[in-house]
């Protein structure tokens, strides 16, 4: 009778051995199948087209010009407050639009910052009112920060979103968030062209800039007005090695056609003679000027900082 039972035992055991391991396996390979998991957003997704000015900032690049931005425009943060916030900024991505009246800002920044300790953080004592937008398919309700008619938001603790155009920020992060993984990776979630998105995306340890409104930021840009029939300017902007406080700056000029890009090339030497450039020619209608020292507070005052 022992014996018998010892090997139902026995045979029990082997079932139960051999049930853990085709669940295991099961288990194991369904991870290279496609996920109906939540995604993660990345923060350049969320940024609209209604900018003509576009900037990917990396914080390790000029945490300085982090600093300022949050500064500018989060009234009440005190040195530790933003000291704080800094440390959790990995990167930045800023739509700016310019008119003769003023500078409109919209950012979308990847962080690390607990969502539950963000109303401790801006509370109504520092000035700050609590709204709510509901995103659809599926609704979610979503808190907004307002001060000062600027609007700050974290749909995440990985995600935040401040300036115009909230309400589109936080139904595409809700859009994104709630789309498969696989369907993500599939398709692009962004709005912002292809050229746009792909220059802004690249570059890890630079700063990125893209304009379709060549003449208004290229003037700001280095500090002169000069007239030339472009397309789009982009580049990046890197810290000079040689001074803490100047920046070197690699622009790339689409000219409208390759007639006046020939004119442009010569009014360009001329404007950037005393910097000792680098001018290289792209194609028939493109122009790239490297190695032009910027002052940081050129930048700064692009940003309206």
């Amino acid at each position: 009778m022992r014996k018998h039972n010892s090997k139902k035992m026995g045979m029990s055991l082997i079932k139960k051995v051999t049930f853990l391991v085709l669940f295991s396996t099961f288990l194991f390979s369904c991870k290279s199948l496609p996920e109906n998991s939540k995604s993660k957003v990345n923060s350049l997704d969320l940024l609209d087209y209604s900018n003509n000015f576009y900037l990917s900032i990396p914080t390790n690049v000029d945490p300085d010009l982090i600093k300022k931005i949050l500064k500018s425009n989060v009234s009440g943060l005190s040195e530790s407050d933003t000291k704080q916030i800094l440390d959790r900024v990995s990167h930045t991505y800023i739509g700016l639009t310019r008119n003769w009246k003023n500078t409109t800002i919209q950012a979308a920044a990847d962080v690390n910052i607990p969502v539950k300790f963000i109303p401790s953080l801006l509370t109504a004592k520092k000035g700050w009112e609590r709204k709510s937008f509901t995103a659809e398919n599926p609704s979610t309700k979503y808190e907004i920060y307002s001060q000062n008619n600027m609007d700050i938001a974290f749909p995440a603790g990985s995600n935040c979103c401040f300036g115009a155009n909230m309400d589109f920020m936080l139904q595409k992060y809700n859009d994104i968030y709630n789309t498969p993984a696989d369907t993500v990776i599939e398709d692009k979630a962004s709005v912002l062209p292809d050229s746009i998105y792909d220059w802004l995306s690249q570059g890890e340890d630079v700063i990125r800039f893209y304009t379709i409104n060549p003449q208004t930021y290229l003037s700001m840009l280095i500090g002169t007005s000069i007239n030339l029939q472009l397309k789009n300017v982009w580049g990046e902007i890197k810290p000079d090695p040689a001074n803490s406080k100047m920046l070197i700056l690699d622009f790339v000029f689409e000219f409208k056609s390759e007639l006046v890009k020939k004119a442009g090339q010569a009014l360009l030497t001329y404007t950037f003679a005393l910097t000792n450039p680098e001018i290289t020619s792209e194609s028939a209608t493109v122009l790239k000027v490297s190695g032009i020292q910027l002052p940081k507070e050129q930048l700064y005052k692009l940003l309206v900082l």
